[in-house]
């Protein structure tokens, strides 16, 4: 495998606004949405409001998260054990995983804490989300409260972590229901690197985490490899009935060195009940098949025969065509394939 490249050049997110029913934000925005009409069953009470002794250093102030940000900002090395025991948060667990050293999100070293004003929950008055990091990028705790009467109350927090640059989030506005997307890392090493972004539904009482997609990765290897960028985006969400609907444009750039062969779009659409843990993949509604997107828009998934049975037409395209250097690389990539129908066929053009 060649040195990772990270390529931003095909695949730079930017803020999206207003694109297929779908308005993105990005921070320091607070977009306005309709109050919602779906009901979620079993919602969960609040956690507990904040008692706090002025006396004790590794406290902030309160449990607003502004008085919780400029703790952490004047804490270079702050322990935040107390912090999450007051906010009914388990301190040894980062996501679901259970926390064995003395790093985040226990200390935080160096700690940086930034802060985001939304409606989230469609009723009036913004939540305050705070993301909580270190300057080394890796883990990322994302909190997210609300002004319940006298008392900041945490409806929710979220776990993020990201190896090669810091956790992203995304504000989507779809249906009349604005949505949070947390970015996190996927695969990582030498030649590959992907994303992922999990969706969530804040309501007044709680966070619900709706659905996930892969929506970032490349993957490199030799000149002659079936080299790749990948992205994906929310064209679509709803809520009915507690069962979450997403429809998500995928793209691929398929590349040899620094010729790009060709590019296509693809649609998907998922659907998952509240509380369900997996998505159901709706082939009906979607232009690619479930095997297509698991192979494609992943990592160390593509075979050389699937890559040619899932590109056939934009392959014969370039084998009938008079591009030069595209038809060369051609050449040499069927010289590697195993015999199969779309070999022979893509063969028989060449020939021509």
């Amino acid at each position: 495998m060649h040195k990772y490249l990270i390529r931003l050049g095909v695949f730079t997110f930017t803020a999206l606004l207003s694109t297929g029913g779908v308005t993105w934000h990005r921070a320091n925005r607070n977009p306005q949405r309709e109050k919602p009409d779906a009901r979620i069953k079993e919602e969960k009470p609040s956690l507990p409001t904040f008692t706090h002794s002025e006396l004790d250093e590794n406290l902030p102030k309160s449990l607003s998260p502004y008085d919780i940000a400029l703790f952490a900002d004047g804490h270079p090395d702050v322990n935040l054990t107390k912090l999450w025991q007051a906010l009914g948060v388990d301190p040894r667990h980062f996501g679901e995983q259970e926390i064995f050293s003395n790093l985040f999100p226990i200390r935080c070293q160096n700690c940086r804490a930034e802060i985001f004003e939304y409606d989230l929950d469609g009723i009036p008055g913004a939540e305050v989300l705070l993301k909580m990091h270190t300057p080394y990028y890796e883990p990322s705790r994302y909190l997210i409260f609300k002004y319940v009467g006298d008392n900041w109350r945490l409806l929710g927090y979220i776990d993020a972590w990201s190896k090669y640059r810091s956790s992203q989030h995304k504000i989507i506005v779809s249906r009349g229901f604005t949505w949070l997307a947390i970015e996190n890392q996927g695969a990582s090493g030498s030649g590959v690197a992907s994303y992922f972004d999990e969706v969530y539904l804040v309501t007044p009482k709680r966070v619900i985490k709706a659905f996930s997609y892969m929506s970032e990765g490349s993957q490199y290897g030799g000149p002659n490899s079936t080299n790749r960028e990948f992205s994906g985006r929310v064209l679509d969400c709803s809520i009915s009935n507690s069962v979450v609907t997403a429809e998500i444009e995928y793209s691929v750039t398929y590349v040899s060195r620094d010729l790009i062969l060709f590019t296509k779009k693809q649609k998907a659409v998922f659907s998952k009940g509240v509380g369900d843990q997996r998505e159901r993949f709706d082939g009906a509604r979607s232009n690619l098949s479930n095997e297509e997107l698991e192979a494609v828009y992943n990592i160390d998934t593509l075979s050389d025969e699937d890559f040619l049975k899932y590109n056939y037409e934009e392959l014969s395209q370039i084998a009938l065509s008079g591009d030069v250097e595209r038809r060369e690389w051609l050449v040499q990539f069927l010289e590697t394939c195993e015999n199969s129908i779309e070999h022979r066929g893509l063969k028989k053009m060449m020939a021509r």
